[in-house]
This record gives structure tokens, C-alpha cells and sequence, in this order.
């Protein structure tokens, strides 16, 4: 089974609610754009519209796979753009920029292509009791591109205090599946790592600049360091492991609720994750009043049941919550935020499986539903395939470890 063939076969659209007001100084657009992400697009709204950076807004970031439908709001003008990837329609004015809280989640209609005929019957009849009983909300693998491209986790460094560990990752670690200057100026850092005299003059571009700098100023000051690299970078870094956190939390307290014969493995980048191929009934309810919010040490913690899964895993990757606790650099500090156990897609659709036309003797499905914001598109699909491809037999399609052992994912 493959999806996003083309861009075609994965087509998102964002679910928006703004208030129309026709005097309204922010004019709102709907961005549509293929294989391009929303950075990059605005990047190239911003110079061809010749609109200052600052005053354009969004609502939330949509990767660049697939062909994409978002909104997003200019101050003072409307914009109306069409490129090779990028479409930009004035749709209304507003009183307000558009931000995260109005956005009610995304539309998405996926073709699922080369699908064995038994397997693609077994999706179309999986799919509504999917829906009607929910399915884990995982954090995917695109919230972990820090462990795709070999840095590890440089927020682990980051709590644990080692400054200088974490600025290599950031900057010094070239990625095993990227190529390029960047690539090449990373080396670079790699082999001349602590001369940031000739790390300044190597490195000049926006991203290294200001790190280098510091570092030429104070040569032991890599914390300081790590504050002059750019805010998301370090809330992306920040949310990725906390992120990790969430899912080997959640995996493992599955391993425990769970029954053995129910259970399904899902791959992911950090491994085996544990979820379910339907709902048994002494777990009729249970899982969906379990309290289970994203980690942080001045937190309520949740379910104890979580809590406790949580503190084992942070005890495996050598953290407290008093080291946790102790971290105060400018977007790295962790906030508790709601995250549920489990998502309902809603407005659920499949068709009758067809003949792939693109490969022999194969199916394909299209399938369509809405998610709330921050729930991944892809692990339904993950977890659709896993629970079609195991629906005849009695027990899971990959072998399990019940209870899964706390590792560590240095990647190095």
C-alpha cells in the first residue's frame, strides 16, 4: 500500500471559522499550494506581493506533500497571485489577523493505491468502525524531523543541561538523507567546532550568524548560544521530544490495558507504537476518559495510569522532573497542554474499491474524513492499513512485546 503517488492523492483542506466584517483592516485569502510548504509559501507571497513578512497570518503549518488549502490574513491589502504550486484568492476582510483558534481542523482526501483486492474490501469495511470508536492520536513521524535528518534529540541535551552536545546537534550534525550547502557547511562546523573565528567567516548566513557570533564573544557560553538561534527552531525541537514523550507514554500504557490478541504495532520512526484493532469490550469507555495531556513538570499530569508511564520513560532517558524543571531557556520551557488518548474522525467517506490503473492486478480506495487540528492524517492511515491487513487473523501481524522496555533513541 502507497499513498501520495501524486499530489492529487493527498489533498488537505483547512476547516476555518472568521468573523466577516467588510471595514475589517486584515483581508483574508485562501492559499491554495502543491508541494510546497506554508513557510515557503508565505515567503513567496511575501516577495512577490510585496507584502511585509509580519503582516501576513495563519492559522496552522501544512507540509508540503499533496496539494493544500489553507487561510491566511494580509494588514492593510488583498493579494491575488497565481504561480507554478501556489494560488492566492482574496476571500473577505476581518477585523482580526487569522490565528490557531479558529481554525476547526482539516479536510483530507487520500488515494490509498496498490492494495491487494482482499485488503482494499477489508479498508472499506474497517473505516466506519474506525471512526465510530476513534483510533490513537499519535503524534507521526513528520513531527520528528529531527530524528529523519540524525540529530537525535537536542531538547534532551537542552534539560539535561549538556548546552554544548545539544548546539552540535542543532548546527554540527549534518543529516544522513539531506544534500546540499547546508549539509556540506555542517561538516564543516563538525570538523572546526570550537575555532568560531573560522566558524564566523564560514557560516554567515541568518541561521548560524548570530550563534556564531555569540560564541566568538563568550567561547563557553553555549546556552546563551542556543537562544540566538530562531524561536521555531527551538519550539520545534521543544515539541518534538515532548511529543516522543507523549507517544512512548501512551504506547506503553496500551501495552498494559490493552488485551494481547487485540493489540497492533504501528512503525514509526521511534519505533513500534501500540494501539488496537478494535475496541474490547472491557474497555468499552475506558480509554476515552483517560486524562493523558502533553508533559510538563509544573503540570496536573493526567491519569495516574499516564503520569506513571510518563515519569518511567523520562527516568530511562536520565531525566527527573526537578531537571525538567530547572530549564528556563525562551521557548524550550514545556507548558502541560490537553492532548486525548484518542481522535473520531468525523464525515467519514470511502468508495468501492477500483482498479489502480497506474499498476496491474492492484486496487485503490479513496477515502476522505475531518480531524481536529494537531491530529496526523497519517497515522489513521496507519492505523486503517495495520487493522485491514490483521482483520482475518487472531492474532496481531507483528509480533509483540507486552509492555514495551523504556530505550533510548540517541541516534548518533
Amino acid at each position: 500500500m502507497h499513498y501520495k503517488h501524486s499530489p492529487r492523492d493527498f489533498r488537505v483542506s483547512e476547516l476555518l471559522d472568521y468573523e466577516e466584517d467588510p471595514k475589517g483592516e486584515f483581508y483574508v485569502h485562501l492559499l491554495r499550494k502543491v508541494k510546497m510548504d506554508t513557510q515557503d509559501a508565505l515567503s513567496l507571497i511575501s516577495r512577490l506581493g510585496q507584502v511585509p513578512r509580519e503582516d501576513i497570518a495563519f492559522a496552522g503549518l501544512k507540509d508540503r506533500q499533496g496539494e493544500t488549502e489553507q487561510w491566511i490574513s494580509i494588514r492593510g491589502r488583498r493579494v491575488e497571485l497565481k504561480e507554478p504550486g501556489l494560488f492566492l484568492e482574496f476571500r473577505g476582510r476581518t477585523a482580526r489577523p487569522i490565528h490557531s483558534k479558529q481554525s476547526r481542523g482539516n479536510r483530507f482526501h487520500i488515494v490509498l493505491r496498490g492494495l491487494a483486492p482482499a485488503t482494499a474490501r477489508a479498508i472499506q469495511t474497517t473505516l466506519p468502525s474506525l471512526a465510530a470508536r476513534g483510533y490513537v492520536n499519535y503524534f507521526d513521524d513528520q513531527r520528528f524531523g529531527c530524528l529523519r535528518h540524525g540529530q537525535g534529540f537536542p531538547m534532551r541535551d537542552v534539560l539535561s543541561g549538556r548546552y554544548e552536545k545539544a548546539l552540535q546537534r542543532l548546527i554540527a550534525r549534518p543529516s544522513p538523507v539531506a544534500q546540499g550547502g547546508d549539509t556540506q557547511l555542517k561538516n564543516i562546523l563538525k570538523e572546526r567546532w570550537g575555532d568560531w573565528e573560522v566558524c564566523a567567516r564560514i557560516a554567515r548566513g541568518p541561521v548560524y550568524q548570530p550563534v556564531l557570533r555569540h560564541l566568538v564573544r563568550k567561547p563557553q557560553d553555549f546556552a546563551g548560544a542556543i537562544q540566538k538561534l530562531n524561536t521555531r527552531t527551538r519550539l520545534i525541537q521543544s515539541y518534538a521530544y515532548q511529543s516522543y514523550i507523549w507517544n512512548r507514554a501512551v504506547s506503553s500504557l496500551l501495552d498494559e490495558l490493552v488485551p494481547r490478541k487485540a493489540q497492533i504495532k504501528l512503525e514509526s520512526l521511534m519505533g513500534e507504537l501500540t494501539s488496537f484493532r478494535a475496541s474490547p469490550a472491557e474497555l468499552d469507555g475506558v480509554l476515552s476518559r483517560i486524562d493523558t495531556p502533553l508533559y510538563a513538570p509544573d503540570g496536573q499530569g493526567g491519569d495516574p495510569r499516564f503520569q506513571s508511564e510518563v515519569l518511567r520513560w523520562l527516568r530511562s532517558e536520565q531525566l527527573t522532573p526537578e531537571k525538567c524543571r530547572r530549564n528556563t531557556l525562551p521557548g524550550m520551557v514545556w507548558r502541560e497542554e490537553p492532548r486525548e488518548l484518542l481522535v473520531l474522525p468525523q464525515n467519514v467517506y470511502c468508495n468501492r474499491p477500483e482498479d489502480d490503473g497506474r499498476l496491474r492486478g492492484v486496487k485503490k480506495v479513496e477515502v476522505a474524513f475531518s480531524l481536529p487540528r494537531g491530529v496526523y492524517a497519517t497515522m489513521l492511515i496507519k492505523h486503517l492499513f495495520a487493522e485491514a491487513a490483521g482483520a482475518n487473523r487472531d492474532v496481531p501481524s507483528n509480533p509483540v512485546r507486552h509492555r514495551s522496555a523504556p530505550r533510548s533513541l540517541e541516534h548518533e
